[in-house]
């Protein structure tokens, strides 16, 4: 790719100045005058161009689904005092925690439950300080209720249950139902409840991966017995019976692989058990990426009863012995290599449309043996592999295509758009320093604001010897042209170091702040995957609870089924969705694209529907709906919208008796390969 450009003097200073300022050393940060259109040189075949051409969409979307995990082991508590504002840029589903219920130094405490078997005594008030942490920062609590309590302890043992106590099954439910329902009474949001948490570890004893000294979370013994069946049988009932809109999941097995042993799937399905989700962890050492994930996918796809269970893979990472070293401060994971390994890590995950949400571990440090996993240090440092994530959760969702005229030039690349910001990152894990043009063609607009970040040595990597642990603007100037081509930045991008620029439509738009709504109460979120029994990858959905817009898209495929269903509360009486597509939508009859509002009544039962669409429905031809917990007795009315936006009248529409829940379930069906929908509530 050759681009010619008319030379200037005035432009050739300003190519002298941004080649100055965008060296390693010091001197970049406060360059913020530059306001040349771009590096208009003559662009030869040898210049490394990394076009974003915003005319090609590219599948799949930079959906936000990188949440956070923190161990139990968080000490001091107050840590959470000091570092949970550093969340938000990171866009956070949710804070999935390992409560470590038992132990003497976990999240939930020893003493969360104490007592005997016939005498339960509670105490919340340590957890419920970190719960409200977790919901100020419009983040759910993701709990994992993993060990074993005091009172049912064998000999003292977190890790192993006393099954001499002849009604532990009974002792487990109560305890996990008083756990569900202090939040409930409390009216406190736990977004998901999981049970349990790696109860298969000690399994890597017998695989000689830990020496024998080595004990896990559950023995081993009661794994193999059975133990562990009766504790998901058992806690779920439990979470159920308090709250029966919980999300519940597990069984947050250390090892993907043995998704199909002790039975698990299959006596979730005989007993009709919930799963709304199934997880798993991955460190990515050796064949863990895809092989176990693919194994988890397919026993998941040989029942239907799991078309609504969604894949979280809750424990995800690069870093181990192996690659980076476990070892405090030696660990790469500390220093700015960390930042573009981690950037390949979160890649991995967003590019596999399989998996509906993965939570990074791990977002705080913990203090067990000087482990390096924290984004965030045990002093409150952010790591470059914090700024790394918080880049990629920075970018709009929808992705477009990177091209260039080098075939291997060393450099990893992604770019995203919508109709107010276009971002750029790039990064570098080649061995070798680079220098390279980033142009910009048929842009959503033509001219606006760019700024530069920059990760690397010199720059926001506290253990590498920089000043401070913050991110600062390496470069700021304005852009025009877009809409054609135009070139953004040419200079230097080190080993290791990371490169983000930002273009916004408007100069007082900002970088790295969350957007964070709260539309509705969102009761409850589903996803259906019935495709997944068809072995059909690539087509995806995903609410964005921070932005509430419903993403959803066919990947290559020409026939795909999605959809997304809330169940809402305190919905406002008038109300919007907008509707944004990309791509050519099929006008084939099984084709579908829309929103379903069904409205609960007083009886508890759903007695009224209503079906919004923009043209891409045929009545005749499609009678069948997904079945949402039973939800649709009775065939919707048919309601065509025209523009972009349908108005939603609750007075107008809901059914006599109406209590106020909706569960609102967003449609594409078989609307075209490389086709997306964007559905976002406004008022």
């Amino acid at each position: 790719m050759t681009k010619t450009l008319k030379k200037t003097a005035a432009v050739g200073m300003t190519l002298i100045l941004a080649l100055g300022m965008t060296a390693c050393g010091e001197g970049d940060e406060n360059h913020n005058q530059n306001t040349q259109t771009g590096m208009e040189e003559e662009l030869t075949s040898t210049s490394m161009i990394l076009q974003g051409d915003y005319g090609e969409i590219v599948d799949p979307p930079l959906l936000k689904k990188i949440a956070m995990y923190n161990a139990g082991c968080i000490n001091p508590l107050s840590n959470y005092d000091r570092d949970m504002d550093y969340i938000q840029p990171l866009h956070a589903d949710s804070l999935r925690i390992d409560l470590s219920i038992g132990k003497q130094d976990g999240t939930g405490g020893q003493h969360l439950v104490t007592g005997t078997p016939d005498n339960l005594q509670y105490d919340f008030s340590q957890l419920d300080s970190i719960v409200d942490q977790i919901n100020a920062q419009n983040v759910l609590p993701y709990m994992s209720w993993g060990y074993v309590p005091d009172p049912l302890q064998y000999e003292g043992m977190f890790t192993n249950l006393d099954e001499n106590i002849p009604n532990w099954q009974q002792v487990w439910e109560e305890i996990y139902y008083n756990y569900a329902k202090h939040f409930k009474d409390a009216g406190v949001k736990i977004g998901y409840h999981e049970v349990y948490n790696e109860p298969d570890l000690e399994y890597l004893r017998e695989w000689g991966i830990f020496d024998e000294s080595f004990v896990g979370f559950l023995d081993l013994d009661d794994f193999k017995n059975g133990v562990f069946n009766d504790m998901y049988r058992y806690g779920t009932a439990g979470i159920l019976r308090a709250d029966p809109d919980a999300t519940i999941g597990g069984p947050a097995f250390a090892m993907g692989e043995i998704v199909t042993w002790q039975g698990f799937l299959n006596m979730v399905a005989n007993e009709q058990l919930p799963l709304d989700f199934y997880s798993f962890h991955s460190y990515l050492d050796g064949d863990t990426w895809p092989s176990e994930k693919n194994t988890v996918v397919g026993a998941l796809a040989a029942n239907r009863y799991f078309n609504k269970t969604a894949l979280h893979i809750n424990e995800y990472t690069w870093i181990n012995n192996d690659n980076g070293l476990l070892d405090g401060m030696l660990s790469v994971m500390n220093y700015a290599e960390g930042g573009p390994r981690t950037l390949d890590a979160a890649m991995i995950a967003l590019n596999d449309t399989d998996v509906t949400m993965v939570h990074w571990a791990q977002y705080m440090e913990s203090t067990f043996n000087n482990e390096p996993y924290g984004l965030v240090n045990e002093q409150g440092i952010r790591k470059p592999a914090y700024w790394a994530l918080a880049m990629l959760a920075d970018m709009p969702v929808w992705r477009y295509a990177v091209k260039t005229n080098v075939a291997d030039n060393g450099l990893n690349y992604v770019t995203s758009a919508d109709e107010d910001k276009i971002s750029f990152l790039v990064w570098n894990t080649s061995g070798e320093d680079k220098t390279f043009t980033y142009q910009i063609k048929d842009a959503p607009f033509d001219s606006g604001k760019l700024t530069m970040y920059r990760v690397d040595e010199n720059h926001a990597s506290y253990y590498d010897g920089t000043e401070t642990d913050a991110l600062s603007v390496s470069l700021e100037k304005q852009v025009s042209g877009m809409t054609e081509t135009a070139t953004g930045y040419r200079g230097e991008i080190p080993d290791n170091g990371i490169v983000y620029i930002t273009i916004h439509r408007t100069d007082d738009a900002q970088d790295f702040v969350t957007e964070s709504r709260n539309f509705a109460n969102d009761v409850k979120t589903q996803y259906w995957f019935g495709d997944r029994y068809d072995y059909i990858s690539g087509s995806y959905s995903f609410f964005d609870r921070h932005s509430w817009t419903v993403y959803m898209g066919m990947g290559n495929n020409a026939v795909a089924e999605q959809s997304t269903a809330l169940t809402l509360e305190d919905l406002p009486d008038e109300f919007g969705v907008r509707l944004l597509t990309e791509g050519t939508l099929s006008d084939a009859p099984s084709a579908r694209l829309g929103i379903r509002l069904d409205f609960r009544t007083e009886s508890g039962e759903y007695a009224g529907s209503v079906f919004y669409h923009n043209g891409t429905f045929d009545e005749e031809a499609q009678q069948s709906w997904i079945d949402w917990n039973n939800a649709y007795a009775q065939q919707p009315q048919i309601v065509t919208f025209e523009g972009d936006t349908v108005r939603i009248d609750l007075n107008a529409v809901a059914p006599e008796g109406f209590d106020g829940r909706v569960m609102m379930s967003f449609y594409m069906t078989n609307t075209g390969a490389n086709t997306r929908s964007q559905f976002t509530f406004v008022e």
